[in-house]
């Protein structure tokens, strides 16, 4: 059952949206509506997610997503943190910063205004790991696009 923690991120979350980027990482899983109401989900790595501080994140998005088109028409999300031992809900308002980022022209930036934060946990289970991923031999993760990130 999830529960409101307030409208900021805790140190955790804080620490896990500020960490650098790697090869591999956790996936960030973003909800937001279609233009029929519809739930669209996305996932995101960690190099395309910063936290500027507890109540600010960037996101890049790729610019002809339906995710970008949804943030654009009404700027509601909903993050998904889930690593051992936590899961987090992060629920804000996004607003463009760039339609097209310097370092990688297809994604968009936005700045994410947190609203809410709910911690979800069930009584007597632990959750053991989220879902992640591990970049392919010779694809390199985009430090650049992070980094654009980080001075938004």
């Amino acid at each position: 059952m999830s529960r409101l923690t307030g409208k900021t991120l805790n140190g955790r979350l804080l620490r896990k949206l500020r960490g650098n980027p790697s090869r591999s990482g956790n996936v960030i899983l973003l909800a937001t509506s279609d233009k029929e109401g519809w739930p669209h989900i996305a996932m995101l790595s960690n190099w395309e997610v910063f936290a500027k501080d507890k109540t600010n994140i960037r996101i890049a998005t790729y610019d002809s997503s339906t995710t970008t088109a949804n943030l654009l028409r009404n700027g509601r999300i909903t993050m998904t943190l889930i690593d051992r031992g936590m899961t987090y809900y992060v629920k804000g308002e996004a607003t463009l910063l760039k339609k097209h980022a310097e370092s990688d022209a297809y994604n968009s930036i936005f700045g994410i205004r947190v609203r809410k934060v709910l911690d979800d946990k069930l009584t007597g289970t632990i959750i053991t790991s989220g879902i992640t991923f591990r970049k392919k031999k010779g694809v390199e993760p985009h430090e650049e696009l992070h980094e654009e990130l980080t001075r938004c």
